[in-house]
């Protein structure tokens, strides 16, 4: 599922002209002025590249990303092995709750919803808003049997809303995962240490191919047995998995990886994990179907393609700066712009980043 976590934190409006300096102050990962993988996704155009940077390209979260970031938060609850922290993010809204059947009883619902904290005679004022017959007797009726409802409406502004079969999906797609062999012997064999969020470049500023660089692992895990490394990518596709190399390619995750990969080898530069073997895989469940499962190593080669893109971007960005955020990459200020007709046959347009 995931490009980069949080992804609609408030950023504020920092002054983006000096974003490789590192503020040491910034309330979020996101506000943080390093660059990340997900920011790679306008840097062919510098104008919406620098509006990114400033937080002006918050969007609303598409359905598959909210399946997605879940299943991951749902896979922590049998690392940590406590469901606290899921439930106090999301709220399941059950299949049969009953809902208003008018406009006047949904204008009954949202302003008992907004005061969040009423009485009897808030219910029964709020019943005399919207009906021309005041009677304390249905008011009372009325918000019993929309009470769920009204529950639903308080909480969304608080969690993130999961329908009941939504996570029932999500449970199937966990039981799956813990079912691997290959996900035991990641998480669960002894000597193994496991940091999941783990964020880097934030604390401290990891400098590669000339500029800062920012990102949040799903999981960094140290074998202290074995002494490797392995760095895991939870990944969602409603495809079958059979065709998951092919999104592999289409979302640039060989790239992320690279730049995950990146980031953990200048993290451990000059501790007793450098000389560490680092394993790069992607653990991929299916959101349809039989919820299927599976973990993908990416090699070395593809990896590699990855790090070359990485430093293109860098360059690119420097260009960017260079430039004011005024011109494309082989821009003129005059307007004339150059094609690089060698590798038009693999420029895409931009898309969505997927599930």
């Amino acid at each position: 599922m995931m490009t980069e976590k949080n992804l609609n934190e408030p950023r504020g409006q920092t002054e983006f002209l000096n974003m490789f300096e590192v503020q040491t102050d910034v309330p979020t990962y996101r506000a943080h002025p390093a660059i990340a993988n997900s920011d790679l996704k306008y840097v062919h155009n510098p104008s919406l590249f620098k509006a990114n940077k400033e937080g002006l390209l918050v969007k609303e979260d598409k359905a598959f990303q909210i399946i997605g970031r879940a299943f991951e938060d749902y896979l922590n609850i049998g690392i940590k092995h406590s469901n606290e922290d899921f439930y106090s993010k999301y709220f399941v809204l059950s299949n049969t709750i009953q809902k208003p059947g008018s406009p006047n009883q949904t204008l009954f619902c949202e302003q008992l919803a907004n005061m969040e904290l009423f009485d009897e005679q808030d219910i029964i004022e709020a019943y005399a808003a919207y009906y021309s017959k005041p009677d304390p007797k249905k008011a009372v009726e009325l918000y019993n049997s929309l009470n769920d409802y009204i529950v639903y409406l308080v909480e969304k502004k608080k969690r993130v809303v999961l329908e009941e079969s939504v996570l029932a999906s999500i449970k199937q797609m966990y039981e799956n995962t813990i079912s691997m062999n290959l996900y035991n012997e990641m998480f669960k064999e002894k000597g193994i240490e496991i940091f999941a969020s783990k964020q880097l470049g934030i604390d401290s500023p990891i400098t590669i191919y000339g500029i800062q660089w920012k990102g949040e692992l799903d999981y960094l895990i140290f074998d202290h047995i074995n002494s490797e490394i392995y760095i895991v990518d939870v990944k969602t596709t409603y495809r079958d998995l059979a065709f998951f190399g092919w999104e592999i390619k289409k979302w640039k995750y060989y790239r992320q990886l690279a730049h995950y990969r990146n980031l953990v080898k200048e993290f451990i530069k000059g501790t007793k994990y450098e000389k560490w073997f680092i394993y790069t895989r992607i653990l991929v469940a299916q959101t349809s179907g039989k919820y299927e499962t599976a973990v993908i190593p990416i090699p070395d080669s593809i990896l590699e393609e990855g790090e070359r893109e990485l430093e293109q971007a860098a360059r690119t960005i420097k260009y960017y700066q260079d430039t004011n955020f005024q011109c494309r990459l082989n821009q003129k200020p005059d307007g004339l712009l150059y094609i690089d007709w060698d590798k038009i046959q693999i420029i895409n347009e931009p898309e969505e980043t997927a599930g």
